[in-house]
């Protein structure tokens, strides 16, 4: 574990963050099922100890979105419980990448969902008031997905497309 550590400081140091699909640390967590509960113990264990480190967030949510989906409520519970810094919360892709929808989606509704998911999340872990700039910044998405969602239907209903 402790040179898994060291990788991700490194990752998260030495690299542009901006990755279109998967990070490359996915290939780590692919392939033996075997293995996967330490896995998944392993990436709990590393949200809770760098979650004031916005840049290895994102490289294990970025695995989570990709190879271990199963994951996510729980590691974004852990993450949430762990830091409630709204600065630090909006530096982190907290919804995946999706590039690809079916022809008759309103690619903002699933976006929006998305975020709705996430805010559901936040409301359970039952923080209350220390994650109120975190539910503001959630909701702030979820509305501007919408609008966009709107904006898809107009362009859709007249031939937009």
């Amino acid at each position: 574990e402790k040179l898994l550590d060291e990788a991700f400081e490194y990752m998260a140091s030495n690299e542009y963050q901006t990755f279109l699909s998967e990070h490359f640390a996915n290939t780590f967590f692919k392939g033996n099922t075997n293995n996967h509960i330490k896995a998944d113990n392993y990436l709990l264990s590393i949200i809770g100890k760098y979650s004031t480190n916005p840049k290895i967030i994102n490289i294990v949510f970025n695995i989570i979105h990709h190879t271990r989906k199963i994951l996510f409520e729980s590691a974004f519970v852990t993450y949430i419980r762990s830091n409630q810094d709204v600065e630090c919360f909006e530096k982190i892709r907290w919804t995946d990448r999706q590039t690809i929808y079916s022809g008759e989606a309103i690619i903002g509704e699933i976006k929006a969902a998305k975020w709705e998911r996430v805010l559901n999340l936040v409301d359970n872990a039952k923080l209350a008031t220390k994650t109120r700039g975190i539910r503001k910044y959630i909701k702030s998405w979820m509305d501007a997905e919408l609008r966009n969602a709107e904006e898809e239907k107009r362009r859709k209903y007249f031939g937009g497309f």
